[in-house]
């Protein structure tokens, strides 16, 4: 697969202002023609300080947000999250800090995106626009790690790639932010599909 073809597909997967991260990293947003610099740690309660830090003074200006592991994952039926209630309130000591001091909070969704949700989107996506407002969360970030993440072939990636942008649109629509972590895209092969990475080996 040519190179210039994979780096047309991400630029139409981020046109809705989707940022990448590693772990801890940073990407671009365009913003009336400029762009802006978006740094996001991942976080989750069973890190110790994770709130403490979140408090500090010499965090502030570095990062502009986390990404909380909080127990939801796509309910593989693909109309609905899971919660876990046990691992949700664990969040939300981080949840309420990260509001209260101006941080971006991001959910980490987990578990990969239902090809149900990939054919109709829209219940699950609701569900998730829903779920966000009532919960105080000003973005949602997608870690699809499933089949070399997201996909492995290029016919299921350009499928993947369409529910990402209606997911970024219905978002920002409600005011939401979006934020996806991919795998290096030469995995990415234009070959007939095999199960789970089959391609690749």
């Amino acid at each position: 697969l040519r190179q210039t073809t994979m780096v047309t597909m991400v630029r139409r997967a981020l046109k809705y202002c989707i940022f990448a991260y590693f772990p801890i990293a940073c990407a671009h947003q365009m913003n009336s023609q400029r762009e802006r610099r978006v740094a996001m740690a991942w976080a989750s309660p069973n890190q110790p300080g994770g709130v403490a830090q979140l408090k500090n003074k010499s965090w502030e200006g570095i990062f502009d947000g986390i990404q909380a592991l909080c127990g939801v994952s796509f309910d593989p039926n693909g109309d609905s999250l899971i919660v876990n209630q046990t691992e949700w309130k664990s969040c939300s000591d981080l949840r309420r800090t990260a509001m209260d001091n101006n941080i971006e909070f991001h959910l980490w969704i987990g578990g990969h995106v239902p090809d149900a949700a990939i054919v109709d989107p829209y219940p699950l996506i609701q569900k998730t626009i829903t779920f966000a407002q009532e919960n105080g969360i000003t973005g949602i970030s997608l870690d699809d790690e499933y089949d070399c993440a997201p996909r492995s072939t290029l016919d299921r990636f350009e499928t993947w790639v369409g529910f990402v942008d209606i997911l970024a649109e219905q978002l920002h629509q409600a005011g939401l932010q979006l934020s996806a972590a991919v795998q290096a895209l030469y995995g990415v092969q234009n070959v007939p599909y095999r199960p789970h990475c089959g391609p690749n080996k």
